[in-house]
This record gives structure tokens, C-alpha cells and sequence, in this order.
């Protein structure tokens, strides 16, 4: 298992930028998680009124687990944004992000 992923963080625009691929363990949403917090303390002031754009469309579908711990995330006050974008594409992992934002 190896998910791979990107953050982008332009503080002065208010814009984070997550690319995300792969098919993610446990400890890699881990690690995701810790530098997505280590990104997102780059965005000072704007923190929270931020915009996040997430591709997820190099995802394969997820396993429970991992989709929990991404949930997990998505919940996170710390790591909210203002609005938030998802680009899928054709990625199988469509119908799991769509879930996810059903919390």
C-alpha cells in the first residue's frame, strides 16, 4: 500500500492545495495528517477562512479504515476550511469522497 500526496499552501491567495493518490494504510493517513497540519500552520491569519482544492482523481477506493480516518480529518476543527473544491475525475474513489461529505 502507498498513497501518495501533495499539499500546496498559498497563504497570501488563502489556498490549499491537496493532490492525493494511491491506495492509503492506516499509517499513511498518519503521515498525510501530520503534514496537512504542518501546511496548514503556514496559512496564519487566513487559517479556517482558507479554500482547499483536493484531486483526488489518481485515488483507488479505500478501505474502511482509511476512509474513517479521512472522516476523522474532514472533522477536524483545526484543519476545516471555508469552502472546499473536489476534483475526481474518473477516480473510483468518487462515490467514497461523496460519503464523506455526507457527515
Amino acid at each position: 500500500m502507498e498513497g501518495k500526496f501533495t499539499i500546496f499552501v498559498d497563504a497570501a491567495a488563502g489556498l490549499v492545495k491537496l493532490k492525493v493518490g494511491g491506495l492509503f494504510s492506516p499509517d499513511d493517513v498518519k503521515h498525510f495528517a501530520a503534514a496537512q497540519r504542518a501546511a496548514y500552520s503556514k496559512l496564519g491569519e487566513v487559517k479556517g477562512r482558507h479554500r482547499t482544492l483536493c484531486d483526488i482523481s489518481q485515488c483507488k477506493i479505500q478501505f474502511y479504515q482509511v476512509v474513517e480516518a479521512f472522516r476523522a480529518l474532514l472533522n477536524d476543527p483545526a484543519l476545516m476550511s471555508e469552502r472546499m473544491a473536489v476534483v475526481a475525475g474518473n477516480s473510483p474513489a468518487t462515490m467514497q469522497i461523496r460519503r464523506l461529505r455526507a457527515f
